[in-house]
């Protein structure tokens, strides 16, 4: 049992160690530098300028913004409904596991109002209150 312990655990750490280094793939993918087609013929030819040099002394080059990086997306694992990671393990599906909340609220305030009826025709003796079947 403890061999196979140590297996689970050792395939987790190997398949987070693969996650990472995709990861840091995907981000060395984005830093690279896309080089246009007019770039690289003048550098072939010997024609680029440097920016420097076409600047004026009193000129000031603003840096362009730079873009925050996406958050990477982990492939789902087979056979989990979307609804599953965002609720956890059982998570119910349908119309009822949506609005399950909301029903027991409305339960819960149903309650309330039926037995403040019934409080009400108990302390003042109203008997058409008290004749309901609910209260028999």
């Amino acid at each position: 049992m403890g061999k196979r312990r140590r297996d689970i655990k050792k395939r987790k750490r190997q398949q987070e160690q693969q996650e990472q280094q995709e990861q840091q793939e995907q981000v060395l993918e984005r830093e690279e530098p896309i080089r246009e087609e007019d770039d690289l013929e003048e550098e072939e030819w010997g024609v680029q300028e440097d920016e420097a040099d076409l600047l004026e002394d009193d000129e000031v080059v603003e840096e362009p913004p730079r873009k925050l990086k996406e958050p990477v997306r982990r492939p789902r694992k087979a056979g989990r409904a979307p609804a599953d990671e965002d609720r956890g393990e059982g998570a119910e599906a349908g119309w009822l596991g949506k609005n399950k909340e909301n029903l027991l609220l409305g339960m819960l305030v149903l309650y309330v109002l039926l037995l403040g009826l019934g409080t009400v025709g108990e302390l003042f003796e109203i008997e058409w209150i008290l004749n309901l079947p609910i209260f028999r």
